[in-house]
């Protein structure tokens, strides 16, 4: 019996190498997750310059200006919402200037 107690008890002794392992292991597993789920998204989400259609124009106010590149309602407000101007659909959807 005591032989087992001490047969135990040695395998949960640890080295310090071990303890600094578990401690270091944990973030960069955290890290490595945190970094691929980060890659998704942005893959995911990202948008083809090329395949947007261009329906939205903003027209700033200062300095006047027009960008008609936005392919959704929401980007081009999101784009104007601090700078000043408005939205309006583009005259010409299939060209990136507009008039």
């Amino acid at each position: 019996m005591a032989d087992v107690d001490r047969t135990l008890a040695a395998s949960r002794v640890t080295t310090m190498e071990d303890v600094v392992a578990q401690r270091l292991s944990k973030p960069r597993f955290l890290a490595t997750i945190l970094a691929v789920f980060g890659f998704l998204a942005l893959a995911l989400t990202a948008t083809d310059v090329r395949g947007a259609n261009n329906n939205w124009c903003a027209t700033y106010t200062k300095p006047e200006n027009e960008n008609c590149t936005f392919a959704t309602f929401e980007q081009c407000q999101a784009t104007v919402w601090g700078v000043g101007g408005w939205c309006r659909p583009n005259p010409l959807p299939d060209h990136a200037a507009s008039s």
